[in-house]
């Protein structure tokens, strides 16, 4: 029986949320593996991402709202007791086996880890999801890389090789889309400066993706 969810299945429960979501009429677009995925990147993804452009709402709020929409929702507690707020899992039973599904969602409010609060003009349609254009959701991927190579704890240390493989899968899929941060003046500055910090960082330890970060407009050493 399968432990971890499919692409299909992935793809699946970020609907579910998206159309809950929009159905309040909230802006909404995913981020992470899932937005990778959609954008064609090999790694299949074991939970859902989205960020909600929201000054209505904290993202507890928006919890509680989904999991009222829906049963198959449940909100958990953080195994961390020092953590007050509550996980989102997705949980079904398999028709095909019986197995069961579950799949984490995250739910994120700019600013939190300084993500972009995108509107609708900025937001990218994927296989009918609300997907982040690409840039942003590659320099994302790159502030995890920095984030996970930093951490305390060996087990966030770790997943600084899967950042690894997905930026390399996202930098060549950009080239090849002709992206250019001169062409995203709606991101803010200071969300710029920090990448382009964070880019001369990568570029130290992974020399050899110095060409691809030059042809998306960034300067390298």
């Amino acid at each position: 029986m399968r432990e971890t969810p499919s692409k299909a299945e992935v793809a699946a429960v970020a609907k579910r949320v998206v159309k809950i979501l929009v159905g309040q009429g909230l802006t909404c677009y995913l981020v992470g593996g899932v937005a990778s995925m959609l954008w064609g990147t090999s790694r299949t993804p074991n939970d859902v991402d989205i960020v909600i452009s929201t000054t209505m709402y904290t993202a507890e709020e928006i919890k509680r709202l989904v999991a009222r929409a829906d049963p198959r929702f449940l909100l958990v507690p953080s195994k961390n007791p020092r953590n007050t707020y509550k996980v989102t899992w997705f949980r079904k039973a398999r028709s095909s086996d019986g197995s069961i599904l579950r799949c984490k969602v995250d739910f994120l409010v700019p600013p939190t880890l300084n993500v972009p609060s995108l509107t609708d003009d900025h937001i990218v349609q994927k296989s009918a999801l609300p997907v982040s254009p690409l840039l942003p959701l590659l320099l994302l991927k790159l502030q995890a890389w920095e984030d996970h190579r930093w951490a305390r704890y060996a087990d966030l240390q770790e997943k600084q090789h899967t950042d690894v493989a997905d930026i390399t899968e996202l930098l060549d899929i950009a080239v090849r889309e002709g992206v250019r941060v001169a062409d995203a003046p709606w991101l803010s500055s200071l969300f710029l400066s920090a990448a382009r910090r964070r880019v001369q960082s990568y570029v130290v330890q992974y020399y050899a993706s110095r060409r691809a970060w030059r042809e998306l407009g960034f300067t390298t050493v």
